[in-house]
């Protein structure tokens, strides 16, 4: 078995078929696809590059680890890290990538974690990925190795629809009667409502008009993630090329004309997976968030979807929804003089 390191987006574009083989193989999310991990690598090219590593058998790609590399210095100290795309501080997240290893090959795996050895990183970083069996195994060599650490474990929400009947029944008591009232108030007060999914030839648009709500709702909140043009980039290009192969999807509800509540995300087999949420606060008191999800929950239903993941986080609103946690796994390694500094602070704060 050999490995191969793929550093710039090039190299990576001559792998995508057997990646995206891989990938479905796996049953790894969308986030671990090709197209999600270029277009981020491509629009955050100045924050980090990739340190992707493939293991082939014979010429047969067996395990691939999508990993991205950036630096920084902190009280003095370099910091080089090794994580998987996602995790550089305010870029859009990408949850839930993950090492992929072919059924069975474990020892793509092993061969994968012990290439990444050499990357030459002192920080090494993994959040948000599925607890599974496959996961369970990473960290499990990640440990062999390592002094590993848990770090930024959080919880993802799902919602489950249900086969038949007003989708809305998922929801809580309180929150079903909410979203009746404000519907009804809604028909009252305003004449035109509508919901529709965007062509692909409107989204850019769409996203523009999105970051400019979410700057204008958080200019008092200390700022929008969207003040950055590259993660105005990003959620472009990574919905640009998820339409274009069939997988991402845009909506979005106007009331009076006015863009009042828009939802990005992604087609998973039979999840959904949205991604961006936003609204117009000009619109509050009819709850458009609410009102928008009743209706894409019940397209997604109507054309076979089965569940919703909701993604990372824990806001109150998901389990209004219905929704059920799980418990998604993060880890970091430090090594050499930035581990000896880790583990001494370690302690101390330990025999506070």
């Amino acid at each position: 078995m050999r490995t191969v390191l793929l550093t710039t987006t090039s190299e990576m574009s001559d792998h995508r078929h057997e990646w995206e083989e891989l990938r479905r193989e796996c049953r790894g999310t969308v986030y671990s696809s090709f197209d999600m991990v270029r277009a981020w690598f491509e629009c955050y090219r100045e924050d980090a590059s990739p340190r992707v590593i493939m293991a082939e058998d014979r010429g047969e790609l067996v395990g691939l680890a999508p990993l991205s590399y950036h630096h920084y210095v902190s009280m003095g100290l370099p910091i080089r890290v090794l994580a998987l795309p996602g995790e550089v501080r305010h870029k859009l997240w990408m949850a839930t990538v993950s090492f992929m290893f072919r059924p069975g090959r474990d020892d793509a795996l092993e061969t994968m974690v012990a290439r990444a050895r050499k990357v030459g990183w002192n920080t090494f970083t993994a959040c948000h990925m599925i607890d599974n069996a496959e996961t369970r195994r990473f960290i499990g060599a990640m440990r062999s190795r390592w002094k590993v650490v848990d770090h930024r474990m959080d919880k993802s929400v799902t919602l489950t629809f249900p086969e038949k009947g007003d989708i809305a029944t998922m929801f809580e008591r309180k929150a079903r009667e909410n979203l009746r009232n404000r519907a009804k108030k809604l028909e009252r007060e305003k004449g035109d409502v509508s919901f529709r999914t965007l062509p692909p030839g409107e989204v850019e648009a769409a996203v523009e008009e999105y970051a400019r709500q979410h700057e204008e709702r958080y200019s008092k909140k200390g700022g929008s993630i969207f003040r950055s043009p590259d993660n105005i980039q990003f959620l472009k290009a990574v919905m640009r090329a998820a339409m274009d192969q069939g997988y991402g999807f845009a909506h979005e509800l106007r009331i009076d004309g006015q863009v009042a509540a828009q939802s990005f995300g992604f087609i998973d087999g039979d999840v959904v997976r949205p991604y961006r949420f936003g609204m117009n606060d000009a619109f509050t008191a009819y709850s458009p968030g609410w009102q928008l999800h009743h209706r894409s929950f019940s397209y997604f239903r109507d054309r076979g979807m089965r569940q919703c993941s909701l993604g990372a986080g824990d806001e109150a609103y998901k389990y209004r929804m219905g929704g059920v946690e799980s418990q998604l796994l993060g880890i970091m390694v430090r090594r050499g003089a930035i581990g000896l500094v880790d583990r001494m602070a370690r302690r101390l704060e330990a025999g506070r």
